[in-house]
């Protein structure tokens, strides 16, 4: 039986300008679904590494990715400080950034997003996980040790995102090694 009553998105997503937009919400047996609005731009990482085959796909100029940058600080800002309560994005990479048909950047995938809750906020509240998730190379090096979930670690994500969109180099790129990694570089 088909059902939207069983599973709700979380209301903070609705109508930000710099968030992906919910449509509507399915249950179905061993099924829920999100429907998001589309963005006929694609992802950000798309847009930073397109396939050889897809010519449609133009490079994004350094204005457009200042752009972007500002987009999804915009979009971070409003779940760290004026969302009640207060969402940590946890895996905030380029992939997770849609770009809108007026390449307005989306943040999107908050399926591992934590809430915590702060009396205001300019606090940093923090929560504990027992398993964590993330993208490897995005994610704060604190949440491997501790499990401990924070705003700190989206603006670590939000600054390897940055690095990677300047350089165009993927922090899991082969040419790091050992210990050298993409904020080192």
């Amino acid at each position: 039986k088909f059902s939207t009553r069983q599973f709700r998105p979380p209301n903070f997503i609705f109508e930000r300008r710099n968030l992906t937009r919910i449509i509507s919400a399915f249950s179905y047996p061993g099924l829920m679904g999100l429907v998001l609005q589309f963005a006929s731009n694609g992802s950000l990482e798309k847009r930073l590494y397109p396939d050889r085959d897809d010519q449609k796909i133009r490079e994004l100029g350094l204005s457009e990715r200042l752009k972007i940058a500002i987009d999804v600080a915009h979009g971070m800002e409003y779940l760290h400080h004026d969302c009640s309560p207060q969402v940590v994005h946890c895996d905030l990479k380029p992939g997770n950034v849609l770009l809108d048909s007026d390449m307005t950047a989306l943040v999107t995938d908050f399926g591992i997003s934590r809430l915590t809750t702060a009396p205001n906020s300019r606090d940093l509240p923090s929560t504990t996980t027992i398993a964590l998730k993330g993208s490897i190379g995005y994610i704060a090096l604190e949440y491997g040790v501790g499990g401990i979930v924070s705003i700190k670690g989206d603006v670590y994500s939000y600054g390897i995102m940055i690095l990677e969109m300047v350089t165009r180099k993927r922090p899991s790129d082969d040419m790091f090694v050992g210990d050298m990694n993409l904020p080192k570089w």
